[in-house]
């Protein structure tokens, strides 16, 4: 079997669960949902089932994947039979549509970080028809997503703790 990689701290496993399980939605929909639906009621509802619903699927991802020591599909199939990895399979494929997701809306982001500090954003009088605009460009789009792809790509190969040794200048 191949060696695992392992987070070398526990900080670097609270960081890449946080970063996992808040998403976009929590970052981009939730204040606009907070405010439409009771401000503080809907954030004690949001609260309160994160703590009842997902924490506990959290918990039990973790454990599976610990027990078997194998990925989604083998961790599933290992545990409760082949019929199981099924179930493993569906968490893999829900994973990489979700990056698709998240690879465009990155790309968005990185296009508007560029359009801001390079070209002509700032100058533009109705922001919103420069963003319907600038979501139509398929080539835009294509190379800002395959550049934020890419760079995703660079770091998970070269390893988090090695780039950002790199990039601080220290030792983590």
């Amino acid at each position: 079997m191949a060696d695992r990689g392992n987070f070398s701290s526990k900080l670097g496993f609270i960081m890449a669960a946080a970063g996992s399980a808040v998403g976009l939605g929590n970052i981009w929909k939730f204040p606009y949902e907070a405010g439409q639906n009771g401000g503080a009621a809907f954030l004690l509802v949001y609260i309160l089932l994160t703590f009842l619903l997902c924490y506990p699927i959290m918990v039990g991802e973790i454990a599976i994947g610990r027990s078997a020591g194998s990925d989604a599909y083998g961790s599933y199939k290992k545990l409760g039979g082949k019929g199981w990895g099924i179930l493993g399979l569906y968490g893999i494929l829900c994973g990489i549509m979700i990056l698709s997701f998240y690879n465009v809306v990155a790309g968005w982001a990185f296009g508007y970080f560029l359009e801001i500090s390079f070209g002509d954003l700032l100058n533009h009088a109705d922001y919103g028809s420069f963003f319907k605009s600038y979501v139509l460009d398929f080539w835009d789009n294509l190379i800002f997503s395959a550049c934020f792809m890419a760079l995703t790509a660079f770091i998970v190969l070269k390893g988090f703790k090695k780039e950002l040794k790199q990039l601080l200048n220290y030792d983590a």
